[in-house]
């Protein structure tokens, strides 16, 4: 469900913002567990990052889960 928020262009910032906590908190939470999805999260993060760079709260967003 992030993955499909982060990577939709068509959805405000307002609508995106609680993707990336929510995997900020899978990562928290589930240490140890979800190590071979850290990878997949970073470019998640990274990926929205550069799509939208005129939009300084995804960047800070989208890198707090990381």
């Amino acid at each position: 469900m992030a993955e499909a928020a982060l990577r939709n262009d068509d959805l405000a910032e307002a609508e995106v913002e609680c993707a990336p906590k929510v995997l900020e908190l899978v990562l928290q939470a589930c240490r140890g567990r979800v190590d071979a999805c850290v990878g997949h999260y970073i470019a998640l993060a990274l990926d929205r990052r550069g799509r939208r760079p005129g939009q300084p709260g995804a960047r800070s967003l989208a890198l707090t889960g990381v």
